[in-house]
């Protein structure tokens, strides 16, 4: 009985780390992505800006600011159906040798609102590693910057509108701590 009250308030964040729990959907290689969406990173010659000027497709440049250079940033991109699952728009898992991270991905559906879910994975055994109780241990962050603790984000929180172009933003991972 004691661990099940102890357990109650964490039982959002443990739908939470179902998310992160393995990196299923996101590639294991850089660039491969569903729904035929590309994916770079800054150092890779695109092309994007001659992509992006088609109005029926847009991009998204993610920055992820983290505190600790190494591992891999694993990217996602979904939409309100898919949100906090193993399925995507568009991911990618590119190497982290800096406090920062910027990765395009490009060929998405405009006028769709998303939201971007990104983990790092320190150890690089793709999948965001948990303590005993099912808690992050590993550096995480949504789209608009939303910080959780007992309860897992919703889609709301998250949301950002994706329109013809190129579209940004900017992800600062944080460690889950009381």
């Amino acid at each position: 009985m004691f661990i099940i009250l102890f357990l109650k308030p964490l039982w959002p964040l443990l739908v939470l780390c179902r998310f992160f729990g393995v990196c299923t959907g996101l590639p294991e290689t850089p660039g491969v992505s569903s729904h035929s969406a590309k994916a770079s990173t800054q150092n890779q010659s695109t092309g994007l800006q001659d992509q992006v000027q088609n109005n029926n497709v847009g991009a998204l440049e993610v920055e992820v600011r983290t505190s600790e250079p190494s591992g891999q940033i694993c990217v996602g991109i979904q939409s309100s159906d898919q949100f906090l699952s193993n399925r995507f728009l568009a991911s990618i898992a590119v190497a982290n040798k800096n406090n920062s991270v910027r990765v395009r991905l490009s060929d998405l559906p405009t006028d769709k609102t998303v939201a971007v879910t990104v983990f790092q994975d320190l150890n690089n055994n793709n999948r965001l590693d948990r303590n005993h109780l099912g808690i992050p241990t590993e550096p995480f962050g949504f789209s608009r910057n939303v910080k959780v603790k007992f309860r897992q984000p919703n889609f709301g929180e998250t949301a950002i509108r994706l329109k013809p172009g190129l579209n940004t933003t900017t992800i600062d991972l944080y460690r889950w701590s009381m």
